[in-house]
C-alpha cells in the first residue's frame, strides 16, 4: 500500500509544473498586453482569473500549440512561450502516468 508521503512525492512534480506553468501564463499575458496588444486582444484579452473563459483558453492553447507566437518575431516572447509550451506537455504526460500509477498501486477500498 502506498503511504501518504509516497502519494505526495508522486504528485509533487506535477504540482510544481502546474504552478510554474500558471506563473508563465501570467508573464506571457502581461508581455503580450504590453508589447503585442493586437495579439493579446485577438486572444480575447486573457488573464489568469478575471477574463478566463473556455474560449480564451482555447485561443491561447491554439496560439501555443500551433506556435503562432513565432510569427511575431519577438525573441523574448518566443522564450517565454517555448517554456510555457514545454511545461504544458510535461503536465499532459505526467498527469495520466501519476494518476494511473497511484490507482494501480493503491488497491480499491484501501484506507
Amino acid at each position: 500500500m502506498i503511504s501518504q508521503n509516497q502519494w505526495f512525492a508522486a504528485w509533487l512534480p506535477l504540482m510544481i509544473d502546474t504552478v510554474v506553468y500558471l506563473v508563465l501564463c501570467v508573464v506571457m499575458f502581461s508581455y503580450l498586453k504590453r508589447n503585442h496588444l493586437a495579439t493579446w486582444d485577438g486572444l480575447g484579452s486573457p488573464s489568469l482569473f478575471w477574463n478566463n473563459s473556455i474560449r480564451n483558453n482555447m485561443l491561447f492553447l491554439k496560439f501555443l500549440l500551433w506556435r503562432d507566437y513565432k510569427r511575431l518575431n519577438d525573441s523574448t516572447l518566443t522564450q517565454i512561450a517555448n517554456a510555457t509550451l514545454m511545461l504544458f506537455w510535461v503536465a499532459a504526460v505526467l498527469f495520466p502516468i501519476v494518476a494511473v500509477g497511484v490507482f494501480l498501486v493503491v488497491p480499491p477500498g484501501a484506507k
